[in-house]
């Protein structure tokens, strides 16, 4: 009698596709049949079931294709392969703020930014996430650290202003929203 196959230690290094799997895969993608590469990589879990790439690749292909469901279902899988990996992180946080699932998005955002304080487009995130959860304050602090690493960012002074003015302080909003159309008349 034969014992049951023991479930997968995640501690151990992520599997790579085979090399011929993963050419048809690039393959499916780059002729930008969608449907077709999501369909292979489904199998290939089966075979490939701690292949963070396939894991990773499956979340991004059902984004494209609006099925944010199935996104976050596979960024969550990549995410136990590899629990520390910055980037799994940011399009799984991708992916709850397009499922308006805003509080786990900012506790995921929260870790990358601790890893990558200085990144603005997680910092934008960040505060794009914190406005939806009509946390002012703490969208405006995230808005003025990217407009302090990128003064001549349009959108930052375009949020700050929505934001100041969330706030009902709306003469520094539209003091803000000016600014933006100094930046950019057009």
């Amino acid at each position: 009698m034969t014992s049951p196959s023991p479930s997968p230690n995640l501690s151990e290094p992520a599997q790579e596709i085979g090399s011929q799997d993963r050419a048809k895969l690039l393959d499916l993608f780059q002729q930008r049949d969608l449907p077709g590469g999501t369909r292979l990589a489904e199998r290939l879990k089966k075979t490939y079931p701690k292949s963070l790439v396939l894991w990773v690749t499956l979340g991004m292909a059902y984004d494209l294709q609006d099925k944010t469901a199935k996104s976050i279902s596979s960024f969550e899988k990549a995410l136990e392969l590899a629990p520390d990996a910055q980037d799994v992180k940011h399009k799984l946080a991708m992916a709850y703020m397009k499922a308006e699932r805003h509080v786990d998005a900012s506790r995921l955002l929260r870790d990358v930014i601790e890893a990558n304080p200085d990144n603005t487009e997680y910092l934008a995130m960040m505060a794009s996430s914190t406005f939806e959860e009509e946390d002012y304050e703490t969208c405006l602090s995230y808005l003025e650290r990217v407009r302090e690493l990128e003064p001549d960012r349009v959108d930052a002074h375009v949020s700050i202003g929505q934001c100041l003015v969330a706030l009902e302080r709306i003469k520094s909003g539209l003091d803000a929203m000016r600014k933006a159309v100094e930046l950019e008349p057009d």
